[in-house]
C-alpha cells in the first residue's frame, strides 16, 4: 500500500480535531492532472492499494465536487481503477448524494472511513461535528450497497458526555451492522495539543498527565464524567463487543446479501479468517483488561506533577501564539464554506 495526498485542510471545526490546526481551515486540492500523474506512477511501481490520506476526500462545495467527479471519471477512463483506493469521507456528504458511492466504486474505491463519532445528538453538538446519526446510517448503507467496505470511527469519553450517552453510541454502532458497517474503531476522547479541546482541558485543570506517549487516543488522559479506568474498560469492551456481535450476525445469517458484492465478500472472508486465526490472542486481551485498567488508574491517580504544570504553561502559550499566527494568514475563502450538493 502507498499513501497519496490529493488535498490539504478542512473547512469544518470539530473541537477535538487537530487537522485544522495542522493544515488550516481552507480546503485546497492538487490539480486533477497532477493527481493522475502521481497515480500513474504508483501503478508503474507495482502498488495495488492506495490510501488517499486527505481528511476529506470531497468537500460539499459545488466547484470542488465537480473537480472530484472529473478526477474519478478520468481515473476510470485511464484504467487507474485497476488500483484499489481507501478514502475518508463525511457521512452527510454521502447521505445527500446517493449517486456518489457507485461512481467511487467504479473508480476503484473499495474502503471508506466515516468519522461517525457518536450516536448521541447532544454529544455530536458538543463536538461541533454538525452531523446527524440518521445521515451516518444512510451513508453506511449507500456505501455498503455499492460494494465498498465501510469502517466507522467512534469517540467515547468527551468531558460533556455521560455514561448513558456513551452507551447510546455503542448501541448505535451495533445497529449500524444491519446497515452494512463492516468494522469500527472506538477511540478515547483525547485533547490533542493545539486543539480547542486541549486549551479547555488546560484551563479547567482537567489534564491528568503530560506523558505524550499516552496521548494515543486509546488511553484516558483527562478527567471526564466517567473515571479513567472505567472509561478504559468501556472503550476496550466496545471494540471487542462490536466484532463479537458482527461475527455472530454473520454466522446466523442464512440468506445471501440482496445485492451480490463478490469483491467485497472476498475481502471480508479474508478478514474473517484473519480474525479467527487470532481469536486466542483476543481472548487473552479480554482477560487482561482488569489488570490493564488498574495500570491506567495507577499512572493517572497523582495528576500533573509540578514539572508538568510548568510544561503545560509553555505548551498553552505556544499553542495560543501558533493559533493567532494561523488565523492571521488563513482567510476564510468561499471554498471553506460547505454547501450541500444534491447531484453531480
Amino acid at each position: 500500500m502507498v499513501a497519496v495526498e490529493t488535498s490539504r485542510g478542512c473547512p469544518y471545526n470539530c473541537e477535538f480535531c487537530s487537522v485544522t490546526k495542522m493544515w488550516g481551515a481552507t480546503w485546497r486540492f492538487k490539480s486533477v492532472g497532477r493527481v493522475l500523474q502521481e497515480l500513474r506512477r504508483v501503478l508503474e511501481l507495482g502498488y495495488r492499494w492506495v490510501f488517499l490520506v486527505d481528511d476529506n476526500f470531497i468537500v460539499p462545495v459545488k466547484r470542488i465536487i465537480s473537480e472530484r467527479v472529473e478526477l474519478l471519471k478520468r481515473m476510470v477512463r485511464e484504467g487507474l481503477n485497476r488500483l484499489r483506493f481507501i478514502v475518508q469521507l463525511r457521512a452527510d456528504l454521502v447521505a445527500r448524494n446517493e449517486w456518489l458511492p457507485p461512481l467511487m466504486y467504479e473508480a476503484g474505491v473499495r474502503v471508506a472511513f466515516l468519522g461517525i463519532e457518536s450516536g448521541d445528538p447532544e454529544t455530536l453538538r458538543g463536538m461541533r461535528k454538525n452531523l446527524a446519526p440518521e445521515d451516518s446510517a444512510r451513508a453506511v448503507k449507500l456505501l455498503s450497497d455499492s460494494g465498498i467496505i465501510v469502517h466507522g470511527g467512534f469517540i467515547l469519553g468527551a468531558p460533556y458526555e455521560g455514561e448513558e450517552s456513551m452507551d447510546r453510541t455503542v448501541r448505535f454502532a451495533l445497529r449500524l451492522i444491519d446497515y452494512g458497517l463492516d468494522s469500527a474503531q472506538f477511540s478515547i476522547y483525547t485533547p490533542l495539543p493545539s486543539t480547542d479541546a486541549f486549551l479547555r482541558a488546560a484551563a479547567s485543570s482537567s489534564l491528568l498527565t503530560l506523558d505524550w506517549d499516552l496521548y494515543d487516543c486509546l488511553t484516558p488522559v483527562m478527567r471526564a464524567r466517567v473515571p479513567p479506568a472505567r472509561l478504559f474498560l468501556k472503550q476496550r469492551w466496545a471494540s471487542y463487543y462490536f466484532f463479537i456481535r458482527k461475527g455472530l450476525k454473520a454466522l446466523l445469517r442464512r440468506s445471501p446479501s440482496p445485492a451480490p458484492k463478490p469483491e467485497k465478500d472476498s475481502y471480508m472472508k479474508n478478514a474473517t479468517r484473519y480474525v479467527l486465526s487470532r481469536a486466542h490472542k483476543y481472548l487473552a486481551g479480554i482477560l487482561a483488561l482488569p489488570i490493564q485498567a488498574l495500570s491506567v488508574h495507577l499512572k493517572l491517580r497523582g495528576g500533573l506533577s509540578e514539572e508538568e504544570r510548568q510544561e503545560l504553561e509553555e505548551v498553552v502559550k505556544a499553542t495560543q501564539t501558533i493559533n493567532e499566527m494561523q488565523l492571521a494568514r488563513t482567510p476564510r475563502t468561499p471554498a471553506a464554506a460547505p454547501q450541500t450538493a444534491s447531484s453531480s
